[in-house]
């Protein structure tokens, strides 16, 4: 009897201390903080701040110097086209044909131009010289690396800042710095704004850009004209999203 007694009196102890265990298993998970959500980032506006060219932090791009793009003269593939780019005395320095499996022919590590996608194909360089042959191109923004494209290249076209801004999609801008205004150098636009905004650009009058706002993500437009500037002391202070 006295075994059994015992036994008994071991036996609820146990079961006392594993009752009051918390089961590993079962442990609640403790909410964290969303903070870490982009879609908590002011900085971050959607997929299309995943698009378009550089100055993805709104950096002023300097065009004081520039005389304009050499671009690719379609967005859009193109059969047959061939890209070549060129050394000072002529000889190939890159050559891309967009129709073939391995497209790149003529490879170079340092190309990091002003916008380039080889998916589509198009390919965006600033244009700081020219001669009676050549355009002079940067083809890397970071070492300002000079290459050379031929002028009569059907490839190839010699664009205005102007004409690149309005075909874009849409733009973005800091506005801290950049504020929107009914009018260049007019009075601050009244309308209150919220949510998703998309800048779309329409027009451009010397150092000021109109844009049309729309809002949501239905992006319903936005009663009123909207103007920002795009270019300030020889700096392109717009951030460009070139397709949608």
């Amino acid at each position: 009897m006295k075994i059994l007694f015992l036994l008994s009196l071991v036996l609820f102890f146990h079961m006392c201390t594993v009752d009051s265990r918390t089961p590993t298993g079962n442990v609640p998970n403790t909410p964290k903080g969303n903070s870490s959500n982009p879609a908590n980032n002011d900085d971050v506006r959607g997929d299309m701040h995943q698009k378009g060219s550089r100055s993805f932090n709104l950096r002023p791009y300097d065009i004081s110097e520039s005389l304009g793009l050499v671009r690719t003269n379609d967005k859009r593939y193109e059969k047959g086209r061939v890209i070549k780019i060129l050394n000072e005395d002529g000889s190939l320095w890159y050559e891309m044909k967009p129709e073939l499996e391995n497209q790149t022919v003529f490879e170079s590590d340092e190309l990091d131009p002003f916008r380039f996608n080889k998916d589509d194909a198009f390919l965006v360089m600033n244009c700081v010289g020219e001669d009676h042959r050549y355009y002079h191109v940067i083809v890397n923004e970071e070492t300002k690396l000079k290459k050379y494209v031929k002028k009569d290249d059907p490839v190839f076209l010699l664009d205005t800042w102007q004409n690149y801004i309005l075909d874009c999609f849409a733009v973005d801008f800091d506005q801290s710095t950049n504020p929107l205004l009914d009018a260049p150098d007019g009075s601050p636009f009244s309308i209150a704004l919220g949510g998703e905004l998309t800048f779309r650009p329409e027009e451009i009058q010397g150092d000021w850009l109109k844009l049309q706002i729309e809002q949501g993500p239905e992006r319903q437009s936005v009663e009123g004209s909207a103007w920002v500037r795009w270019r300030s002391d020889g700096m392109m202070i717009l951030q460009l999203f070139e397709i949608a």
